[in-house]
């Protein structure tokens, strides 16, 4: 696109695992996945600039972060942000035949299973594709973002509440025990550290294949049901000490997100709660939302 650009503004929704099965380890190395992923009302914040001047560069700037620190490369050319709009570019034969620049707002943090970099990712991919000549319809989007990341379809699609298969990209309606979801009220807690993907599931240990048949209809898990829990804890100490704090206060339901570092819980004191939290660890990232609202 050449002449005046354009300029969106976006917002980038974190997520969490209400429940996270792993069923097996694939072929591909990939782990065949059940979970119900939630939207939450926590996003980043997104300023999309299509360049009117036909430079053909993409960017991103001027991060500003209120969620604790940002690594070095974070706006390098290997960022799954700028990483999508190449791909989009090729998907569409060239546009925008201009370069893009994105400004963010990071409230998410990095590496806490909250889906930081996916949903930054969806957001822009869906910001360029609004504004497409010829845009892609929906399945060949989805098919493009699956190939940039497992969490970025979830993202992509409206439902607050979404059951996840697959590596997490096969997307259908959450079991009907987790529909009075939508709009509850959480509180996030992370113990300001990142826990690697990659080790708690080789502490995870599976080399089973995965089944024929995914979960069946009749017991579904339960709200903080996470087979990835306890590797997590034993990657890091203050994973347990967080763990510990949050049970102390009898929450009705808490859990880890992904493979973490982040907690989630669900309580009848959530202001009480929140200022035992802030209290005891005022080093900790620690963040009262809610699920989106259907």
């Amino acid at each position: 696109m050449t002449g005046r650009g354009r300029r969106l503004s976006l917002e980038a929704p974190a997520k969490i695992n209400l429940y996270l099965k792993v069923l097996g380890r694939r072929a591909d190395g990939y782990h065949e996945l059940d979970s119900v992923m939630a939207r939450l009302t926590l996003s980043d914040r997104l300023t999309l600039e299509i360049d009117g001047s036909g430079q053909l560069e993409d960017r991103l700037i001027s991060t500003t972060t209120l969620s604790g620190g940002l690594p070095p490369d974070f706006d390098g050319p290997g960022n799954l942000l700028l990483t999508g709009i190449r791909a989009f570019r090729r998907a569409l034969g060239g546009w925008p035949q201009a370069g893009v620049t994105v400004s963010m707002e990071k409230n998410i943090p990095l590496g806490s299973g909250l889906g930081g970099g996916s949903t930054d990712c969806a957001a822009v991919l869906a910001a360029l594709n609004s504004q497409a000549p010829a845009p892609l319809s929906a399945e060949d989007l989805r098919q493009l973002a699956s190939g940039l990341g497992a969490d970025i379809p979830f993202f992509l699609q409206p439902r607050p509440l979404a059951r996840a298969r697959g590596i997490g990209e096969k997307l259908t309606e959450p079991p009907p025990e987790y529909a009075g979801w939508a709009g509850r009220g959480l509180i996030l807690v992370n113990p300001g550290i990142e826990v690697s993907t990659g080790k708690v599931f080789t502490t995870l240990g599976l080399t089973n294949p995965p089944p024929d048949n995914n979960l069946g209809p009749v017991s579904w898990p339960g709200p903080g049901e996470n087979d990835l829990f306890r590797p997590a804890l034993q990657a890091a100490h203050e994973m347990t000490e967080a763990a510990e704090s949050i049970e102390k206060l009898q929450p009705v339901h808490w859990g880890l997100s992904g493979s973490g570092a982040t907690f989630w819980l669900h309580s009848d004191s959530p202001d009480r709660d929140l200022e035992k939290l802030k209290t005891a660890h005022p080093e900790w990232w620690i963040k009262k939302t809610s699920i989106a609202a259907l």
